[in-house]
């Protein structure tokens, strides 16, 4: 945002090289300007001349070569991520439920002691789930200070970034609990490790 006085300044000093100013602007995606100015080519190497008026003054010469080319990369980089943005994330969420899955397989013998002894599956798997989903809620409550002090992450994108864990961990826990109640629970006493 601002008055407009940059590129009308800009425009005039083009103007006076006998150069053009293009601008193509789309909203909500950018603005993209181009400047063309015309220079001859000097025919002979230039020897860089010292100049009196200049000596012991000090100068600031910015040279943007490096920036522009960070810009460049950064830019082909933004446009990867958005591109594999849904991709990396169901594969995350794919991975949280694989771990959580192998987690809670490790309490099948506990499920099937419970359910032999008569206790009902829905209270086994209740009783796990809320274990498990405790043990997540921790390890969350834990990484979030490091999250906005470490990483630098918003208040809202560190939450985002746990809700969204939760989410994918409490979709975990009810694969892995449905896949290990649908065993009988003789099955899982008698299985060998």
């Amino acid at each position: 945002q601002g008055t407009g006085l940059g590129m009308a300044i800009t425009k005039n000093i083009v103007d006076m090289m006998n150069g053009s100013v293009e601008v193509k602007s789309k909203l909500g995606v950018g603005t993209e300007t181009t400047v063309a100015i015309s220079f001859r080519l000097c025919s002979d190497a230039a020897v860089p001349q010292a100049i009196p008026e200049l000596k012991n003054c000090r100068a600031l010469v910015v040279d943007d070569e490096q920036y522009i080319t960070s810009a460049e990369t950064l830019g082909q980089t933004v446009v990867l991520f958005r591109r594999f943005q849904i991709p990396f994330f169901a594969l995350a969420m794919c991975m949280i439920v694989l771990a959580i899955f192998l987690i809670m397989r490790g309490s099948r013998r506990v499920i099937a002691i419970s359910i032999s002894l008569g206790r009902p599956r829905f209270l086994c798997a209740a009783g796990c789930f809320l274990a498990a989903f405790i043990a997540e809620f921790a390890g969350c409550a834990l990484v979030f200070p490091a999250m906005i002090l470490m990483a630098g992450l918003s208040i809202k994108g560190a939450l985002m970034i746990c809700v969204t864990f939760l989410l994918c961990a409490c979709a975990g826990d009810a694969v892995a609990l449905l896949l290990l109640l649908r065993f009988n629970a003789f099955k899982l006493l008698t299985a060998a490790e």
